[in-house]
């Protein structure tokens, strides 16, 4: 199994039956076919285990989600969130 971080948007109702939509970058996970198959339920921050070297590496792998199709939340709601 793979995974990298990717974008996604997420609709949710708001006040009085307007959407909210809002963006975010998760980690998501893909099955042997490169399909993506499952998602952090909640966005992640960069961080780093013991640098800022690890911090830095970790902020560039994120950056790398920009360069990819934003994904939507629907998608993995029929399937596992992590």
């Amino acid at each position: 199994m793979s995974w990298n971080y990717r974008i996604i948007k997420t609709i949710t109702n708001g006040v009085f039956g307007t959407e909210h939509i809002s963006y975010a970058i998760h980690e998501v996970y893909y099955d042997k076919d490169g399909n993506p198959n499952a998602c952090s339920q909640n966005a992640i921050a960069p961080h780093g285990e013991d640098s800022v070297d690890s911090l830095k590496a970790d902020f560039e792998l994120m950056k790398k989600a920009f360069e990819k199709p934003v994904l939507d939340m629907i998608l993995f709601n029929s399937i596992k969130n992590i």
